[in-house]
C-alpha cells in the first residue's frame, strides 16, 4: 500500500513539474509582433491598443483553417477630415505574416472587410490602422487554427510538380466602380 501511495505522489509530482515546463516554454515562446513585425513594419511609432477606432473580429476556433473569415470594422466613418488611408492585416504565426495590405479613399463611406485567410497555426491575428492624421492603432484576436497555408504538390500531365498562387493588384479606386 505504502508504494502504491509513493508511486501516486511520484506520478502527480511528474505531472505537475510537466505542465510547468510546458508553461515555461510557452511562455519564453519569440513575441513575433514586438520584436519582428511592428519594428519592420512601424519603427518606434507608437500604437494605439484597443478597438476604439478599428475592431477586428475572428473566430476563437476556424472550422477550416483555409478560410478562416475575419472581419474588419471601423469605428468611424471615412471622411475628408478624418479617415483611414491604409490597414494591414498580420496573422503573427503565418509564413508570411503581412496577409494584406489596403489602400482605401475617404469616398469609400466606412472602411469595413471581410475575407477569409489561411491560417498556418494557432496564432495571433491582427489589424493596424493609419488614420490620415498618421496616428497607428491595432486591435488583435487569437485563433485556433493550424494547416492552412500549406501549400498541395500538385503535377502537371508530364508528371512535373508545381503549385499555384496568386495576388491581385490594382488601384482601390477599380474596386469601387
Amino acid at each position: 500500500m505504502r508504494a502504491t501511495v509513493i508511486a501516486i505522489l511520484c506520478a502527480t509530482l511528474a505531472q505537475i513539474l510537466l505542465s510547468a515546463a510546458c508553461a515555461a516554454a510557452e511562455e519564453s515562446a519569440i513575441d513575433i509582433w514586438g520584436t519582428l513585425l511592428r519594428p519592420q513594419y512601424f519603427g518606434e511609432r507608437d500604437i494605439e491598443v484597443g478597438n476604439n477606432l478599428i475592431e477586428l473580429r475572428v473566430p476563437p476556433r476556424a472550422e477550416d483553417a483555409g478560410v478562416v473569415p475575419i472581419s474588419i470594422n471601423a469605428k468611424i466613418a471615412q471622411t475628408p477630415q478624418r479617415y483611414i488611408p491604409t490597414l494591414y492585416v498580420f496573422i503573427d504565426r503565418n509564413p508570411k505574416p503581412l496577409a494584406g495590405k489596403f489602400e482605401l479613399t475617404s469616398v469609400m463611406g466606412k472602411a469595413d472587410l471581410a475575407m477569409r485567410l489561411r491560417v498556418d497555426q494557432y496564432t495571433d491575428v491582427r489589424v493596424v490602422a493609419e488614420t490620415n492624421d498618421g496616428k497607428l492603432c491595432t486591435h488583435s484576436g487569437y485563433t485556433r487554427a493550424s494547416g492552412g497555408t500549406l501549400i498541395a504538390e500538385m503535377t502537371d500531365s508530364k508528371g512535373r510538380q508545381f503549385s499555384h498562387s496568386f495576388e491581385v493588384k490594382g488601384a482601390p479606386e477599380r474596386a469601387l466602380r
